[in-house]
């Protein structure tokens, strides 16, 4: 699945964007690492780190999906892909899950 990210003013680190950006264009990486990872998750899951949603996209089809990032303006970028009550996003660091 593809997600695409544009220039958003939003997301707070030019590093963090650059980065988040070119890791959205890389599909067949993403759905490696996805293949990799769905195995092993349930029915439920938490991606710490969920950034823009780069690998939140592959798991929409859970019951559910809490993504965790440090940074607002991932979070609200992210909920544009999926938006409640599947995926209850939420801010904060792990030691808040």
């Amino acid at each position: 699945m593809e997600t695409t990210l544009e220039h958003n003013a939003e997301l707070d680190d030019p590093i963090g964007r650059e980065t988040l950006r070119r890791m959205a264009s890389v599909d067949r990486y993403n759905r490696w690492i996805y293949d990799e990872i769905a195995p092993y998750a349930g029915r439920r899951l938490l991606e710490v780190g969920c950034g823009i949603g780069n690998m939140t996209s592959y798991f929409l089809g859970l019951d559910e999906v809490v993504g965790l990032d440090r940074l607002p303006s991932s979070v609200r970028y992210v909920r544009r892909i999926c938006r409640p009550p599947q995926c209850p996003y939420l801010r904060g660091r792990h030691h808040h899950a």
